[in-house]
């Protein structure tokens, strides 16, 4: 099945570009493997960091210019400082992330 062409941008997302990548991968489904790497280290109490970059896709490794850290503890009755976001929400953003975009 053939994309549809699409000649413009489309909240934000380049729709050409986007149906040229569907068109590859369903012509070479090996290029849809994807792989995120990420390292997370305990800061003290219920804190931790973690920093992202490198991310394999279309079977290639690729260096982000920056790597993205996040933090995360806990609320406050749950033992933590309430310093950053609850893993738990981090979650929840993940989720609504993946779905909105």
């Amino acid at each position: 099945m053939k994309t549809e062409t699409i000649n413009k941008a489309f909240n934000g997302i380049d729709a050409p570009a986007q149906a040229a990548t569907i068109d590859a991968i369903r012509q070479h489904p090996d290029l849809a493997g994807v792989g995120f790497h990420a390292e997370t280290r305990w800061t003290g109490g219920a804190r931790t960091s973690t920093t992202a970059g490198r991310f394999e896709a279309a079977g290639t490794e690729h260096q982000r210019p920056h790597t993205h850290l996040t933090h995360t503890d806990l609320p406050l009755p749950f033992h933590g400082s309430d310093q950053a976001a609850s893993p738990a929400k981090i979650a929840l953003h993940a989720l609504g992330a993946c779905l909105t975009s």
